[in-house]
């Protein structure tokens, strides 16, 4: 469908398609299997920005996010430098 949130909120009279409703059933199926919904929305937030995601990569999490700022604030007064290596999908090096 493609529609942001504040259409979907200013448009509630709108009828899906039945290509629109196949869709929406497709993903609500997958969801009750377990697929994650970054996977089916193909978005993940993480530090203020949107990654693409597919499930050949590793979701970001909020857990991860709180680990850059715990390391941010340990580090803040020092002058050093930080790499990460290796670790899964990358999101903390991008970041």
């Amino acid at each position: 469908m493609k529609k942001n949130h504040a259409w979907l909120i200013t448009n509630k009279d709108y009828t899906l398609t039945t290509q629109e409703t196949n869709t929406l059933k497709a993903l609500i199926e997958q969801r009750q299997q377990g697929v994650p919904f970054a996977y089916l929305s193909g978005v993940k937030g993480f530090y203020h920005l949107d990654f693409i995601v597919t499930p050949d990569t590793l979701i970001p999490r909020p857990e991860t996010e709180l680990l850059i700022d715990i390391a941010l604030d340990l580090f803040k007064d020092k002058s050093c430098k930080l790499l990460d290596l290796g670790t899964g999908s990358g999101i903390i090096a991008i970041t």
